[in-house]
């Protein structure tokens, strides 16, 4: 029987990973609060969802905009864009972002609503929340829809990099009037005078914009966290099976998503489920980690949740963390 259970498990994932397709709604929302905009009411019932939600990562940018046809509003894809390509926008766009959780896939999206004044607007699940332009350009690669309209085809792209072009002009003009000056000296002094002007100006513009790296503590701490890699250890079922119930020293941290662990874990484990590490959900659970030592499992040790789960609780600051690999499937079967 044993031979039996390698392909019954990667039926049961897959099968798993197909129903989870239902979940994942940013598509519709981000849809649905751009057509609310735009003047039309909307519910989920007005949608095709089978079409809309394509496939178990949700919808992609051909099922978002063969939607919205049918809505009444046409959109358009678009790449490279920038955020003062974004602010003359005069009507909503739909953004493909990284979600939350900071996953490395870009596959998540939200609606763009308009700039209140150094903050942008989004529509993110549902919910209207106000970001940083650091924070969006931290989640945001330049790509997702628009609405079709003689401005956005005629103009945005020529403004916005005029706009661009009206930023660095006057550096260019400040290096012009140095070079004269930089001739008198030696060539060591001349390098040193032109890299300490460039420093200031790097120093003077992270500093005032709302792009700069020092006023945006969140974002650095994210570029952190996404791009730092960590060694979490391993630990055995004979030593998960000697901590799992010692409460005062270690806890137990199921990474699954929450209707798995509503069906059954391990033990009191507390759920900080993949798909949901906002900074609220890790921030919630900092007292609980101090002093003990973090065990994250999942289903099996063919599901990669534990890694990343485990990765951030380290980039939070825990400093005791391994993995379970087996997870539930081998505490069960044990």
């Amino acid at each position: 029987m044993v031979k039996y259970h390698f392909p019954l498990l990667l039926l049961f994932v897959f099968v798993g990973r197909i129903a989870s397709a239902s979940e994942s709604l940013c598509g519709p929302l981000a849809l649905k609060a751009l057509l609310q905009c735009e003047g039309k009411e909307v519910t989920f019932g007005d949608f095709e969802m089978t079409d809309l939600v394509d496939s178990y990562r949700g919808s992609s940018e051909g099922s978002i905009a063969r939607e919205s046809l049918r809505q009444g509003v046409e959109l358009a894809a678009f790449s490279g864009e920038t955020v003062v390509g974004l602010a003359l926008l005069e009507r909503p766009a739909i953004l493909r972002t990284r979600s939350e959780s900071l996953d490395p896939d870009i596959n998540h999206w939200v609606t763009f609503l308009g700039y209140d004044g150094h903050l942008v607007r989004i529509s993110d699940g549902g919910r209207t929340d106000k970001w940083t332009v650091g924070k969006l350009l931290n989640r945001w690669d330049g790509e997702g829809l628009r609405i079709v309209s003689e401005e956005t085809k005629s103009w945005v792209w020529f403004e916005s990099r005029v706009f661009l072009a009206a930023i660095f002009l006057p550096f260019l003009g400040l290096i012009a009037i140095l070079l004269p000056v930089l001739r008198q000296f030696s060539d060591i002094k001349q390098v040193a005078l032109l890299v300490s002007s460039i420093g200031a100006v790097a120093i003077t513009y992270h500093s005032v914009s709302p792009c700069g790296v020092i006023g945006n503590g969140e974002v650095n701490e994210n570029c952190r966290q996404r791009f730092s890699t960590y060694s979490v250890p391993d630990i055995s079922l004979e030593r998960f099976k000697q901590v799992a119930h010692d409460e005062k020293k270690s806890l137990l941290v199921d990474a699954r998503f929450s209707r798995d662990f509503a069906q059954g874990t391990i033990g009191n484990a507390m759920s900080l489920p993949v798909n949901e590490l906002s900074e609220a959900n890790l921030a919630s659970i900092e007292d609980a980690i101090q002093g003990r030592e973090v065990i994250v499992f999942c289903q099996s040790k063919w599901c990669g949740f534990s890694d990343r789960v485990a990765e951030r609780l380290i980039a939070r600051g825990a400093s005791n963390v391994s993995i379970f690999r087996g997870g539930l499937y081998e505490w069960k079967s044990d």
